[in-house]
């Protein structure tokens, strides 16, 4: 059995990739360190792109726009392609790197609030990864323009983000677990 880490390896050289955040500043707890809810960016890889989570800390949705690459999760390998989506959980083992003739681009969403780890185990998605093809990339840049590029106050940003997560996890399950 492979030993558990608690540290990433992450490689972003020559990856085009600037991330945005939702943060909390009333939950810094005295530290200065705003609790973040939500990570997100467009991702434009090189071919030395790789990122390992061990015991993941937080979710990670994730589209695949374009290309092709590998995707180890658990020790399952996927092989995900332009189109495909992942829903990758938190304390879970995970890396992925992009194929080095087909370099993929993403648009991700890593989800550190509870009210999200809620709804995952709510809607019984707990071990559900792959999810079929669908109008993600649609939800999936819709939250990625709240948190990114939206003027509203955080408070608005949050609520819109979490109403546009509420919809796309329902959608989820109702491709995947009601049938």
């Amino acid at each position: 059995m492979a030993a558990k880490y608690s540290f990433n390896k992450v490689n972003l050289n020559g990856c085009r990739e600037r991330t945005y955040s939702l943060c909390d500043f009333s939950e810094a707890n005295g530290s200065g360190n705003p609790k973040c809810e939500y990570l997100t960016a467009k991702c434009y890889c090189s071919s030395e792109y790789y990122f390992q989570a061990s015991s993941a800390g937080h979710n990670c949705f994730i589209y695949f726009r374009k290309g092709r690459g590998t995707l180890i999760y658990d020790g399952v390998t996927y092989h995900p392609k332009a189109g495909d989506f992942f829903l990758l959980h938190k304390g879970h083992d995970w890396e992925f790197f992009p194929d080095k003739k087909d370099l993929w681009e993403t648009v991700w969403l890593n989800t550190y609030s509870s009210a999200i780890d809620a709804l995952v185990s709510y809607y019984h998605l707990e071990d559900v990864v792959a999810i079929p093809p669908m109008h993600w990339d649609k939800y999936m840049e819709t939250i990625y323009e709240i948190i990114a590029h939206s003027n509203e106050n955080n408070f608005e940003k949050r609520e819109k983000a979490l109403r546009a997560l509420f919809s796309m996890i329902g959608d989820i399950y109702r491709a995947v677990v009601l049938p």
